[in-house]
């Protein structure tokens, strides 16, 4: 029996290595890193960094970072063929890939249609013969689309979310407010809608309330003046207007009136500046010790009555001794889920100037960390629970093995260890915010950063033409700057 336990002892300790490799070949922390250093290394190491990665395998993990690279690269096809496999990946992906979030699937068509803007190759697969701007219209209308289906899905989910939880002295909400303590800082009331007050628009209160609280926080208006720029772009003024009023609702900033008036009344040619500044929101393992009944065996199996046990023991409940000996005491349980980090600015603004007297500031039209921070928080009961259950069961497990031979106890926490970390992963080059203004255009552009610093220049512009100058900087002095000049 020793031959036998020993020989299962080595295998698990040899499983460690093959765990752990597996663990971290993909979404780890080294791994992401990895593939944020090349969208900073792109100009020092463009002959070794713009190559087309593997994105046959986990496509939107690795087909989105891959995408945003290439697109930065100018390696426009590339970069098409690594979108559209990250794309597709939202509706078709094997075991074990990742399975992307809500707002990651409506920008990843918006950079499809930027990164047409890029060339006059047509990558989108339409009839007739279309040029760029109007391959790329179809991008963006797709992204439109898929933010529809999320606008209509969270009206409903954030008006019954507390209604779920049954309001702030329910048990859930407790649960997760006291589970979420340590690792978010946002208010968890504010978050479920159960304090619903926006005195920016006034008229709203109760559910319309939170309706259009859950299209600000979940629907990123980024997408919506990417179509509106495509058709300015073409001309196409009545349409760029529609996009616009469509969505007056949910704006009340200087820049969208000025965009609105210039396209509905005065139509003069100009020049609009979209700028992603910095790099969004992460995730990092997160550890969570708690205690736990010592003997699981009637409860290992049911995660609800661990939560509640947990639960229970969390909220400062006082237990007497007879109810501790009656659950075979207590031990300590160890496991990880992801916690969000913090997002990283680079210039505050850019301040565009068309040398006539028309200087203007980038205004924020679209706040990631926002977005990011409600997805998580949306999710993380379960996230949460789960994490809980598994570190539970785990723990469980090892103390069986424990109890049957020290030797194989061992080897089962080492194995537990080499495999406890979350699923860090996401689309990889997103940024903290998009920001956008507008001047007119009367042949040149300068752009500067928020300290006056100048950071582009271009002269000899079309003047009765539309621009786009698109300017991307996920850390100070590393700027992706592209021209999109219109029909």
């Amino acid at each position: 029996m020793k031959v036998r336990s020993s020989f299962c002892a080595s295998l698990l300790l040899g499983g460690v290595v093959l765990f752990s490799a597996c663990s971290m070949s993909t979404g780890g922390k080294a791994d992401i890193d990895t593939k944020l250093g090349n969208l900073y290394e792109i100009e020092k190491s463009k002959d070794s960094v713009c190559k087309l990665g593997n994105i046959d395998k986990d496509p939107i993990y690795n087909g989105g970072a891959e995408g945003i690279k290439l697109l930065y690269c100018g390696n426009y096809p590339d970069s098409n063929k690594a979108f559209s496999a990250a794309v597709n990946g939202f509706s078709k992906s094997s075991m074990g890939d990742y399975k992307g979030l809500f707002y990651e699937l409506p920008i990843l068509l918006s950079y499809q249609g930027l990164n047409q803007l890029q060339t006059d190759e047509i990558f989108y697969p339409g009839d007739g013969e279309w040029e760029k701007f109007e391959s790329a219209r179809a991008f963006f209308m797709n992204a439109e689309e898929e933010q529809q289906k999320i606008e209509e899905k969270y009206k409903k989910e954030i008006i019954n979310a507390a209604k779920d939880m049954g309001g702030e002295d329910s048990f859930v909400f407790k649960l997760m407010q006291n589970l979420a303590n340590s690792a978010i800082k946002d208010n968890t009331k504010e978050l479920m809608g159960l304090n619903c007050e926006n005195p920016k628009i006034e008229g709203y209160s109760g559910d319309d309330c939170k309706i259009l609280q859950a299209e600000q926080a979940f629907v990123n208006s980024y997408v919506e003046y990417m179509q509106a720029l495509d058709a300015i772009l073409l001309k196409e003024y009545s349409e760029a207007d529609m996009l616009l009023a469509k969505n007056a609702a949910k704006h009340n900033d200087e820049i969208f009136k000025k965009i609105s008036d210039n396209v509905s009344k005065d139509r003069k040619p100009s020049i609009y500046v979209v700028y992603e500044n910095g790099e969004s929101k992460g995730l990092e393992d997160y550890e969570i010790s708690f205690p736990i009944p010592a003997n699981l065996n009637h409860i290992k199996d049911n995660a609800v009555k661990l939560a509640a046990t947990y639960a229970t023991l969390s909220l400062n409940t006082k237990l007497d001794k007879a109810f501790i000996e009656a659950i075979g005491g207590l031990t300590e349980a160890r496991g990880v889920f992801p916690k969000l980090t913090d997002s990283k600015s680079s210039y505050e603004f850019i301040k565009a100037d068309n040398k006539s007297g028309d200087t203007q500031e980038t205004k924020m039209i679209a706040d990631m960390d926002k977005i990011i921070t409600k997805d998580y928080n949306s999710n993380l009961t379960i996230t949460m629970l789960k994490a809980i259950f598994d570190a539970a069961v785990k723990t469980a497990i090892n103390m069986a093995a424990a109890d049957k031979n020290p030797l194989l106890g061992f080897a089962a926490n080492k194995a537990t260890e080499a495999v406890n970390h979350s699923d860090l992963r996401r689309v990889v080059g997103l940024p903290k915010n998009y920001q956008l203004t507008m001047v007119e255009n009367a042949g040149q552009i300068v752009l500067s950063d928020n300290e006056g610093n100048e950071i582009y220049s271009k002269s000899d512009l079309n003047a009765s033409k539309d621009y786009i100058v698109y300017v991307k900087s996920p850390k100070q002095g590393v700027n992706y700057i592209k021209l999109v000049e219109g029909k």
